[in-house]
C-alpha cells in the first residue's frame, strides 16, 4: 500500500511540476504579447503627437479659408488613418492574447489517480442493516 502511496505522491509530484513549468511558459508568453502591444501602441502615440505638431505648425501658415479647408482634410485624414491602425493593433492584439492563452493538452488529475488493478483491487464497504 505504502508503494502504491508513494508511486501516486510521485505522478503527482511531477504533474504540479509540469504544470508551473507550463504556467511559467504561458505567463512569459503573454507578457511579450503585451509588451509588444504596448511597444506598438506608443509608436503610435509618438507617431500621433508628430502629426499634431506637424498641424499645428501649419496653422500658423493659414493665409486663406481654402488654407483652413485644406489642413481639416488633412487632419481628417491622418485622425481617420491613425484609427484605422489602432483598431488593426488591438484586433491583432487580441488574436494574440487568445492563442496566448488558449490551452491544450492539459493533463488531468484523474488519468493519474488510475492505477492497475492488480495494485489496489475493489472493495465494496459493508453494509448496515437496521435491526
Amino acid at each position: 500500500m505504502s508503494a502504491s502511496l508513494f508511486r501516486l505522491y510521485m505522478k503527482v509530484g511531477g504533474l504540479a511540476k509540469n504544470d508551473a513549468t507550463t504556467a511559467a511558459a504561458h505567463s512569459a508568453h503573454v507578457a511579450n504579447v503585451m509588451q509588444d502591444g504596448y511597444r506598438r501602441w506608443f509608436e503610435g502615440v509618438t507617431a500621433s503627437l508628430g502629426e499634431t505638431i506637424h498641424i499645428v505648425q501649419d496653422l500658423g501658415r493659414i493665409r486663406s479659408p481654402s488654407d483652413i479647408v485644406g489642413l481639416q482634410r488633412v487632419w481628417l485624414q491622418s485622425a481617420s488613418a491613425r484609427t484605422a491602425e489602432n483598431v488593426k493593433i488591438l484586433i491583432d492584439l487580441s488574436q494574440k492574447l487568445v492563442a496566448a492563452t488558449t490551452t491544450q493538452g492539459v493533463t488531468t488529475a484523474p488519468a493519474l489517480l488510475e492505477s492497475p488493478a492488480s495494485e489496489s483491487p475493489v472493495t465494496k464497504p459493508p453494509t448496515i442493516e437496521a435491526g
